[in-house]
């Protein structure tokens, strides 16, 4: 039989960890929406519109990676309370 070895406190040390990335990553993406704002006044050619239109399908899919990293979070927490469950009762 397999066993597997895991503390709770890593589990959500990690959860924690994937959400302080994401609120990161979330603060330089409105960061890096603010820049594209500013270069807009003196760049607006097509390239320029080629890079709003790419920069947005790269935002799409931040939000999806967003929305999964948050599930995934979730999931850890409640994997480390079922094991402090199981430990403790």
């Amino acid at each position: 039989m397999s066993q597997l070895e895991v503390e709770p406190g890593e589990l959500r040390t990690l959860s924690w960890m994937l959400e302080a990335l994401v609120e990161g990553m979330k603060a330089q993406e409105l960061k890096i929406q603010g820049d594209v704002e500013y270069i807009s006044e003196t760049w607006s050619d097509q390239r320029y519109q080629e890079f709003v239109e790419r920069l947005e399908g790269m935002r799409l899919y931040l939000q999806r990676f967003y929305s999964k990293c948050d599930l995934y979070s979730e999931f850890l927490q409640r994997k480390a309370q079922a094991i402090e469950n199981y430990l403790d009762g």
